[in-house]
């Protein structure tokens, strides 16, 4: 699938996510980065997923800002997982 670039990217791959289905790869990757806005309570288990950073957000103190290394074929899972823990995908960053 040929995707625009930016959040519209992200979007679409939350998209997918929420309609069930799985990625394979990104432009020959098989990990990608993902940013997202979480609560203060733990994130769910994410096979596949490391935590990189994390990062308190001034104008929100109920939320931190989590940076996640995800094994591509374990991102629509992931998506899946975070939201429903209450965290929103803030971006996928698409290289």
């Amino acid at each position: 699938i040929r995707t625009p670039r930016y959040q519209a990217y992200s979007d679409l791959l939350v998209e997918l996510a929420r309609r069930g289905r799985d990625i394979a790869e990104i432009a020959g990757n098989h990990r990608i980065l993902v940013t997202v806005l979480a609560p203060k309570a733990p994130l769910p288990g994410l096979p596949g997923a490391t935590e990189l950073f994390e990062v308190p957000i001034q104008s929100r103190p109920d939320r931190r800002r989590i940076g996640l290394d995800v094994a591509v074929e374990q991102l629509a899972a992931a998506i899946r997982a975070l939201e429903r823990a209450g965290v929103v995908i803030e971006h996928v960053y698409d290289y």
